[in-house]
């Protein structure tokens, strides 16, 4: 009697399961918990998705880290996208876009091979990792995806391209995801002109390795952090008689700037247009590095500051202020590795 009773206990579970894939809930190494489905469909036919939404967290460089909730649904034939950060910079964003726009994200879901991850669901006690990854399809077909706690329960997919979609959707609609990592206190009382092309200092710093002009910086630069210190009335490090100091991450160099060369570099800076961007201070979230050029001139200074290379302006050229330094030091006789490419 006991054993059958048993025996329908089992048959009524094993129903209510039947016609589902194979659902296993099992501690795996490190504590983690895997109640993945090992039958969920890897590959998915249909492109008409019907609704998205992509919730996780970002530790990235490329977009403010942060938490992010990215959602799209087709309604009422239009796709109608939300998009929710929760970071330093938080923002919501919500618009509406064409449905084909559906079909194209369908598309970044096959061409990523997300769905290979489907009926991934893994979690542990750890913290970093909190993610729900799912889509529909008019089809029937589905992808669900989610993992909690710490790097062991990472399906290990990139969310990246999938912000870089929001943020061209929102983007259309007249502002980003990536402008909302940009915080600019600049000042526009600032003066936009200055009239004197005599250079009486220059504070420029920066890194040369990832930047905006990580393609020019291949013409013979070493690599590293820049330090250009210069002044016409002050000797400025003790022990040396030089008006300009040259810091690299390999050692300092000291070369002496004529006035004639100092009013051609302050020429130079203001036919780049520097002068316009005076008192521009821009800080973006996903930065790392300080970006700082001050010039001094006999009427105005020239400030800008930027922290992230995505804040540094077009015309702070770096390269161009290199190439200057470099080629007055071949024509002084100076033997300054950096310049020469050395290190």
């Amino acid at each position: 009697m006991i054993a059958a009773v048993v025996m329908s206990v089992i048959t009524f579970i094993q129903s209510l399961f039947s016609g589902c894939g194979e659902i296993i809930a099992e501690p795996t190494s490190g504590g983690t918990s895997d109640n993945s489905d090992r039958n969920a469909a890897k590959t998915i036919v249909s492109e008409e998705l019907t609704s998205f939404e992509y919730d996780f967290n970002y530790y990235g460089e490329r977009y403010v880290p942060g938490h992010y909730l990215l959602s799209l649904r087709l309604e009422n034939g239009t796709a109608d996208y939300y998009i929710k950060i929760e970071a330093a910079v938080e923002a919501e964003m919500s618009g509406s876009a064409d449905a084909d726009t559906m079909v194209s994200l369908a598309r970044l879901i096959k061409d990523e091979k997300t769905a290979g991850y489907n009926g991934w669901h893994k979690s542990n006690s750890a913290l970093g990792e909190d993610m729900s990854f799912s889509a529909e399809y008019a089809s029937g077909e589905s992808i669900s995806i989610s993992a909690r706690g710490g790097s062991s329960a990472n399906p290990g997919f990139s969310p990246e391209p999938y912000i870089g979609f929001f943020d061209t959707l929102a983007a259309a609609d007249g502002r980003g995801i990536s402008d909302y990592s940009l915080t600019d206190e600049s000042d526009p009382s600032a003066p936009k002109k200055v009239k004197s092309d005599t250079l009486t200092s220059l504070y420029c710093e920066f890194r040369n390795d990832t930047t905006r002009n990580a393609e020019g910086f291949k013409n013979g630069f070493v690599w590293g952090g820049w330090l250009i210190n210069y002044s016409r009335q002050h000797r400025l490090y003790v022990g040396h008689d030089e008006n300009c100091c040259i810091r690299t991450d390999f050692g300092d160099f000291f070369i002496e700037l004529t006035d004639e060369a100092a009013d051609e570099l302050g020429k130079m800076l203001k036919d780049m247009g520097l002068e316009k961007l005076n008192g521009y201070d821009v800080k973006d979230e996903t930065g790392s590095r300080g970006y700082r050029l001050h010039a001094g001139y006999e009427d105005e200074d020239i400030s800008i500051t930027a922290f992230g290379s995505r804040a540094v302006p077009e015309e702070l050229d770096f390269v161009r202020i290199l190439t200057f330094l470099r080629d007055y030091c071949r024509e002084a006789g100076y033997d300054v590795p950096p310049l020469e490419g050395k290190g």
